[in-house]
């Protein structure tokens, strides 16, 4: 019976159906399966398995992945412990390096050198041995080359050393059959990098390239020497045109650096340049050019007064007197080598103008003087018995016996008035100095 409120009685209810809330009983297949499947039913049977290819790899079985190959685990595998027996196919191309002892100890000669550079000699003797029969083929000399070329460019305070090296080579190996092209072996290595220099002046990451091996060329210069016909030994003579050429470069952009090189060269060179080249060859351009950027650029002050210094100094003969100038009419030899003058022991006299003077006008007479011998001054005169009082002070008489046990021995001492002195006083004190040596000596 229904109530008022449309509401089911309890007893009209289906029979299974919750009567506490509103939800709807279940249907009768899932309650069918449910106690199939828990209530003493046949349980259907899973596929799913702990050890299934997705979980743990198996290497091999029919449930293993087709195509799958296990690695072959070790803890000698190349990977883990590089061995020398290794197989060629770990690395492709394996890499060997050829050691030379040569080369590497010509390497750290270079580098000891550079730091006491008065030992060339002493380390390029026993080195030259270990050229002449350590290296045998033309490779390898480019190889020596190449390393001291770029470090002779590099290294500023080891342009000279690299110059004196390149001599050492050249006479010491001259007799080698493989040495004896070195000097235009290492001028063609030169070439390469003066062919460059239009390039290399514009580039202001790779000037300094340019100036080192402008600088060094001079160093070469100087030192790097060929024999002549009759014997003796000369400047290469194609190398002043080069340095002009460099120079000229290094002025066709005008900065700080190719002016300073460019000066600082024509001081270390100038000279000897001018004094190879000929008429022809035109030395005077670089000077020009030198004057123009001065009156022309906006440079620095010290860099104006740098280009100013050079001028004078050519203008002023390089600083030697006029005959050693061959512009001058002089009779000295200038196939690469030192005027004869220039190489006495002759001090050269200024006045107080800074003009080159004879000895006479400088107050030095050498009458009577045979040549080659220096005349002390009156205060170098003092200097010189004061220190040689004090080196004979306190010296035993027996120092002086081998030239005073003959009785007529002439001493001779200092006598500040020589030409007061009679000859009865010099003979007293002659006899003085007698009587003192047999007491003992001075005191």
């Amino acid at each position: 019976m229904a109530s008022c409120g449309g509401q089911q009685n309890k007893d009209d209810m289906p029979a299974g159906e919750n009567t506490n809330s509103g939800l709807r009983q279940p249907k009768e297949e899932t309650i069918s399966r449910l106690l199939n499947n828990h209530g003493g039913g046949q349980t259907k049977a899973s596929n799913l398995s702990a050890s299934a290819p997705e979980f743990v790899p198996r290497f091999g079985g029919s449930s293993g992945r087709s195509g799958y190959k296990p690695p072959t685990l070790s803890a000698s595998a190349p990977v883990f412990v590089p061995r020398q027996q290794m197989s060629a196919d770990v690395y492709s191309q394996p890499q060997q390096i050829d050691y030379d002892p040569v080369l590497e100890e010509f390497k750290q000669t270079l580098r000891i050198l550079n730091t006491s550079p008065g030992n060339v000699e002493e380390y390029m003797r026993p080195l030259c041995e270990k050229f002449r029969h350590g290296v045998t083929t033309a490779d390898h000399l480019a190889e020596i080359i190449d390393v001291l070329f770029l470090q002779s460019v590099a290294e500023a305070n080891f342009r000279y050393t690299g110059a004196r090296i390149c001599q050492q080579i050249c006479s010491r190996l001259k007799d080698h059959s493989l040495f004896s092209t070195f000097r235009n072996a290492f001028l063609k290595r030169c070439q390469k990098q003066y062919d460059k220099r239009e390039q290399l002046v514009t580039l202001p990451d790779r000037l300094d390239e340019l100036t080192g091996f402008t600088l060094f060329m001079g160093e070469l210069f100087l030192n790097l020497e060929v024999p002549s016909a009759d014997g003796r030994t000369t400047k290469m003579k194609i190398l002043p045109n080069i340095l002009k050429d460099l120079v000229l470069t290094l002025l066709s952009q005008p900065g700080k650096e190719t002016v300073k090189c460019s000066c600082q060269l024509l001081k270390l060179v100038g000279a000897s340049m001018e004094d190879m080249m000929e008429p022809a060859d035109n030395f005077d351009e670089v000077f020009s050019q030198l004057q123009f950027v001065m009156q022309s650029m906006s440079l620095e002050e010290n860099t104006n007064f740098l280009i100013k210094s050079v001028l004078n100094l050519r203008q002023s003969n390089w600083g030697r007197p006029e005959s050693s100038s061959s512009s001058q009419g002089g009779d000295s030899d200038f196939n690469g080598s030192v005027s004869h003058e220039l190489l006495q022991n002759e001090p050269v006299f200024y006045n107080a103008s800074g003009q080159t003077i004879t000895r006479e006008e400088a107050g030095f007479y050498s009458e009577d003087v045979e040549d080659g011998d220096y005349i002390l001054n009156e205060d170098e005169e003092q200097a010189f018995l004061e220190w040689q009082a004090e080196s004979n002070e306190g010296i035993h008489n027996d120092a002086y016996s081998s030239w005073s046990n003959n009785e007529d021995q002439t001493y001779y001492g200092y006598y500040p008035n020589d030409e007061e002195m009679d000859d009865e006083t010099e003979a007293a004190y002659e006899e003085f100095l007698k009587q003192s040596q047999r007491q003992g000596g001075y005191h």
